[in-house]
């Protein structure tokens, strides 16, 4: 990667990487320059995940108008990646197959020089915050036995709220709606389209899932849980579940299947 803004030892979490395009541009045939956005989440990595967002790819007419956009983004790290140019004896869709794996590796060096620079920040921090904990539970909870062991086997009951936590409850709730949906379907005796309106009332208990989304809402922007609610408010199990499979992608950092999920979604609405 070639920095020509931020430092790479330093990874703000923002990410612009960019290309000049040379020759046929099968994206936008009048752009000069391709970019994207990436941004890594610093609130998860308190445990030891790093999820990532890739937005789409944008096209600029020239370096000019992209410049005006990054220098309007203000914090913000700017690689640049080798040209885009086709080569004539070469497959378009082979080439953009290689682009993306490009994409993949700077988003994963990326990453890792992120994850870096946070574990060294937060090292010393961690270790006095630990140390303190040891204290006060020597001082506030005598017992007899292995004081480590004690602290471990309480922190595994408390299952604290974070991204994965709050996902994997959510997902748990839907699926007890699920179940109790389909139940309630078998033992109705009126029609199959009669019984699905009528179950559907009162099938998703929202006031369950909004302690989850209220977290999400406001530690991590980078999911879009606002579309997963709107699922839930419209009855739409199979819809919210294909956003909580999305989102499992995007914190595993699996792109290629995040975006499988979301070309699903999109074909659903847009038959509805």
């Amino acid at each position: 990667m070639k920095f020509i803004k931020g430092d790479p030892k330093y990874p703000s979490g923002s990410l612009v990487a960019f290309s000049e395009v040379k020759g046929y541009n099968p994206i936008e045939p009048d752009a000069k320059i391709l970019a994207v956005h990436i941004v890594v989440s610093p609130l998860s990595a308190h445990s030891y995940n790093y999820p990532v967002v890739v937005f789409p790819v944008s096209a600029f007419a020239n370096k000019s108008q992209f410049f005006k956009i990054v220098d309007f983004m203000g914090n913000c790290d700017v690689v640049q990646l080798e040209d885009f140019q086709i080569p004539e004896n070469e497959d378009q869709e082979e080439y953009i197959k290689k682009r993306m794996k490009m994409l993949n590796d700077v988003v994963q060096d990326y990453v890792d020089a992120f994850q870096k620079n946070y574990a060294n920040n937060v090292q010393e921090q961690d270790i006095a915050i630990f140390d303190y904990l040891l204290d006060f539970e020597q001082l506030a909870l005598p017992f007899k036995g292995n004081l480590n062991s004690k602290i471990k086997k309480r922190k595994k009951k408390e299952n604290p709220l974070n991204l994965q936590n709050s996902l994997k409850r959510m997902e748990e709730l839907l699926n007890s709606s699920k179940k109790e949906l389909e139940s309630t379907k078998t033992s109705k005796k009126t029609t199959k389209t009669k019984t699905v309106k009528e179950s559907n009332k009162t099938v998703i208990r929202l006031d369950e899932f909004k302690p989850y989304i209220a977290f999400i809402k406001k530690y991590h922007p980078e999911i879009d849980i606002i579309n997963f609610e709107k699922a839930l408010e419209n009855n739409d199990i199979m819809l919210a579940n294909l956003y909580l499979h999305k989102y499992y992608a995007i914190i595993d950092e699996r792109y290629e299947t995040a975006q499988y999920f979301q070309n699903r979604i999109n074909a659903i609405k847009q038959k509805k």
